[in-house]
């Protein structure tokens, strides 16, 4: 759980930087949406496969320890970048540490609870990442207010810096505190493993006959929320910059306002999300894990369009905090549905298939998206709440039906 706050504050504290080092480096709408979302979700998209193959047959608490000291040093590396290319390379050493926490994590989350206790136990974890959201804009504003009256000199590189630059490195570093704390965290013994599986290749016939009995479900779920989180991620790419331009906020004021919807409506959402399912399936629900999640995400959809075309900014937080909690809301039982059916030795790979289509569709083109529809549709980028508004009706509608879709399938199975 720590380790998600870190990670999620070392990948979201960009967008709060974004106006200031789009000035900084001369950069176009769409390079900036590429490093928010397409630098960093490739290659965290791409690793993901192979190290989950790591994940199912090594020490997954060593392997993330690694990749947290990783991710945590090309955070602050990426203070050191001087113009596009080089920023666009820190992040995408980001994305490759980041890449081990959610294979590991799930799989060693499976191990540690009982069948019946995970959807709470992984509505803790996820709830990390709405924790790290928020910390990620409540820190990056102290972080800039302070940059901006420290004197920094007689210190030899941050005297030469920006204020975004010094972000950065204040953010990153503190993550290898949390690799040494890792290590006291103990590795499971592997349950619920599926007799006969020994077969530990990348794509085992083993883990192809599973892929070919679930493929339906498995289908429909990834792609559902492979759609809606391109919506979920133009937003929270965006927001900040639609805050800074449309009502004249510094990124201070409005990483200390919306960092603390972000931290308590994400985590409620997410802890709420955990706990409806875990109520459901103890009074008999059928597929309670997908019913919350494809609840959860039909409700954002009005309230997140809302925060993005309001006209005041209090009400755009008012309506920004409600979706915020309905985004979350689904996490933690969109991962325990296929936990479910998914024997342990191929957790860390369906995990890492199901991260597959939310990063690489979702954080990879979610905030290029609007970028592109900046540029190219708009023709301004004064106009980011429309943008952000047209990606969430374009994307999250048919995310949803192919959730509710993969609810059916599931039925069907259980039948």
């Amino acid at each position: 759980m720590l380790a998600y706050v870190v990670g999620y504050v070392d990948r979201q504290v960009l967008s709060l930087l974004a106006v200031p080092i789009k000035a900084s480096l001369g950069l176009s709408e769409t390079e900036l949406g590429a490093l928010q979302g397409f630098a960093f979700g490739t290659f965290y998209t791409l690793l993901g496969l192979p190290i989950a193959r790591l994940v199912d047959r090594s020490n997954r608490r060593n392997l993330l320890a690694l990749g947290i000291t990783v991710w945590s040093l090309m955070t602050a590396t990426c203070g050191l970048a001087r113009n596009f290319l080089e920023l666009l390379l820190a992040r995408i050493g980001v994305g490759v540490g980041e890449a081990t926490l959610a294979p590991a994590a799930v799989s060693l989350i499976g191990d540690y609870f009982a069948p019946r206790q995970r959807a709470v136990a992984l509505g803790l974890y996820i709830s990390a990442g709405s924790m790290g959201g928020g910390l990620a804009y409540l820190l990056g504003a102290a972080a800039i207010a302070w940059t901006e009256t420290w004197d920094r000199g007689g210190i030899v590189l941050l005297e030469t810096m920006q204020p975004w630059q010094v972000v950065f490195v204040l953010v990153g570093l503190p993550g290898l505190l949390v690799a040494t704390l890792l290590l006291a965290v103990g590795e499971p013994r592997r349950r619920e493993c599926a007799p006969g599986a020994a077969d530990d290749r990348l794509f085992s016939a083993p883990f192809r006959a599973l892929l070919r009995r679930r493929g339906a479900l498995f289908g429909w779920h990834f792609v559902g929320f492979g759609l809606y989180s391109v919506a979920t991620y133009a937003v929270l790419s965006w927001v900040a910059v639609h805050f800074i331009r449309a009502f004249s906020w510094s990124p201070e004021r409005f990483g200390f306002a919306f960092g603390w919807v972000f931290l308590f409506g994400g985590a409620a959402g997410a802890v709420t999300g955990g706990w409806v399912a875990a109520w459901m399936r103890k009074r008999g629900w059928r597929a309670p894990d997908l019913t919350t999640a494809a609840l959860g995400a039909t409700l954002s959809i009005p309230a997140m369009v809302g925060g993005c075309l309001a006209l005041s900014p209090t009400l755009a937080l008012a309506f920004l905090a409600v979706g915020m909690f309905l985004i979350a809301f689904p996490s933690a039982p969109s991962v325990a549905a296929f936990q479910e059916v998914t024997p342990n030795e191929f957790r860390g790979r369906v995990s890492a298939l199901y991260y597959l289509n939310i990063n690489l569709v979702g954080l990879g083109f979610g905030a290029l998206a609007v970028g592109v529809v900046s540029d190219s549709l708009l023709g301004t980028d004064q106009r980011v709440g429309l943008s952000m508004a047209i990606v969430m009706l374009l994307f999250a509608p048919p995310g949803v039906a192919c959730l509710w879709r993969a609810r059916q399938v599931r039925l069907r199975d259980a039948d």
